[in-house]
């Protein structure tokens, strides 16, 4: 009987320990258990020295971790076929916590995203050690979905428990964002892929080239008198000629380019519109300017295409300003309410209005406050990008390709931001004695060094773009994905 009562004690107990052994693994993940290649693969990945790459970023997420760089193999591709991704890690410190790399790799309308974890998702970044330099290559298929062009890849790292959790983004920090291309969303812009090849409708340059302006910071003041005469404006370079809407070679009679610089409160674009006949008899402001000779700023900070500022000004010196919350939405009478704090001022080498004048140009300035863009706090970083596109159209055809010009041509809706520029602001140039103009235009891939002018003489313009049709897409999936702007 005792014997037995023991035994009965002791099959409890077993059953017990047993229970919380159960319990433990219900609420705990379990170890993975790796086999000696993929050891081997982990072992493999972590070098002992950094390595040299041709483009190296060098951004620091929270003092934790150091994104070297990613290079790409190839550098172009057609949908459906292999890429390499390969990124290089520096530990800066341990990190605990859910954490995981998350890739968007972009072009307009289009995103494939590339989360995981590090080294084929063997070597999670909470088992990362100190000091440690980690290769972390990740292959994948292209989507189809693709258009001809340039993607952009933008990586940083994210908390994934709380992004399942809550839904919320928690990213590590850029904490050297004056030295990193980035957006406001701690992205990094990592690498370019050139698509080609593709099935998909094609918006952008067959050369895959999205215009690029840079801009510097300047120091002096600017007096917005609509002259252009500062050593600032005499020294930024020029757009190249802007173009018809579809790309094709504007009509030299209507020969217009842009300059744009910034100060800590203002971006200031500056206009230079030749014209033979210069006319607008609009009086006030948020008339529809554009029904005759004005030049248009599009504005997207966010790049998103989602809500965006259209500025117009007239050679009466007439602002048109609305703010629109996607595209062309709302209607413009009512996105034109908003009255922005711009200042602009026109200079008239002619007369407007008047027959049988002996016109010939007419400048425009304008002082853009940083804080009246919307979502726009302060001046941005440098080597943060907005979408921008430059307009200007002819009172003798407003409704005609042939009477209007542009700087990277869309198509005929002016609204199309999938297919417009990019503005990107750069440093203050330390001039030589006879400082050379840095290039004004690059391809999307190349952005500027932050301390001093870029090489090279700049890009090669775009070549002509088809007309796009219909409505074009905003590039954003219906629900977030893990690691993506909600």
């Amino acid at each position: 009987m005792v014997l037995a009562f023991r035994a009965g004690v002791v099959a409890l107990a077993c059953g017990l320990v047993l229970a919380v052994v159960m319990h433990a693994g219900c609420s705990k993940p379990k170890k993975r258990i790796l086999t000696k290649e993929q050891q081997r693969s982990i072992q493999d990945s972590i070098l002992t020295t950094a390595p040299t790459l041709a483009s190296p970023i060098n951004a620091n997420l929270s003092d934790k971790i150091r994104l070297l760089g990613v290079e790409v193999n190839p550098t172009k591709a057609t949908p459906g076929t292999e890429v390499t991704f390969t990124y290089y890690w520096e530990v800066l410190d341990v990190l605990e916590g859910e954490w995981k790399v998350f890739g968007h790799l972009e072009r307009p309308g289009k995103r494939q995203l590339l989360d995981h974890h590090p080294v084929r998702d063997l070597y999670p970044i909470k088992d990362w050690g100190k000091g440690q330099i980690i290769k972390d290559e990740q292959k994948i298929t292209l989507d189809k979905g693709f258009s001809n062009g340039e993607a952009i890849l933008w990586v940083g790292v994210f908390n994934e428990q709380t992004w399942n959790e809550k839904q919320a983004n928690d990213r590590l920090e850029i904490k050297n964002p004056n030295d990193v291309p980035h957006d406001k969303d701690n992205r990094i812009r990592a690498a370019t892929l050139v698509i080609e090849g593709s099935a998909a409708a094609t918006t952008v340059p067959a050369n895959g080239r999205r215009p690029r302006y840079i801009a510097r910071q300047v120091e002096e003041k600017i007096e917005v008198n609509g002259k252009l005469d500062e050593e600032a404006w005499k020294s930024a370079p020029k757009t190249r000629t802007f173009v018809q809407p579809d790309g094709k070679p504007g009509n030299a009679a209507y020969a217009t380019y842009a300059k744009v610089v910034y100060d800590e409160t203002n971006v200031y674009v500056g206009f230079q519109v030749q014209d033979d006949d210069i006319r607008s008899t609009f009086e006030n402001r948020d008339e529809p300017l554009w029904e005759q000779d004005v030049v248009e700023i599009y504005l997207d900070p966010d790049n998103d295409g989602k809500k965006y500022v259209e500025l117009q000004v007239s050679p009466k010196n007439v602002i048109f300003d609305a703010v629109f919350e996607s595209h062309r939405n709302p209607p413009w009478r009512e996105a034109a309410a908003a009255s922005l704090p711009i200042q602009s001022a026109v200079s008239v080498d002619g007369t407007v209005n008047e027959d049988g004048g002996d016109d010939k140009s007419w400048t425009v300035e304008i002082a853009i406050p940083f804080t009246a863009i919307p979502g726009v706090t302060a001046k941005p970083n440098t080597g943060t990008s907005w979408t921008i596109n430059l307009y200007r159209i002819d009172n003798k055809g407003a409704r005609d390709m042939a009477h209007q010009a542009v700087w990277a041509p869309v198509g005929g809706d002016f609204h199309n931001l999938t297919n417009a520029g990019d503005l990107t602001f750069a440093a203050a140039m330390t001039r030589p004695a006879t400082p050379p103009a840095p290039p004004a235009e690059l391809p999307a891939g190349a952005a500027p060094a932050p301390t001093h002018p870029p090489d090279g003489p700049g890009a090669t313009p775009p070549t002509p773009a088809p007309t796009p049709t219909g409505t074009p897409p905003t590039g954003e999936p219906t629900q977030p994905q893990p690691g993506q702007n909600p």
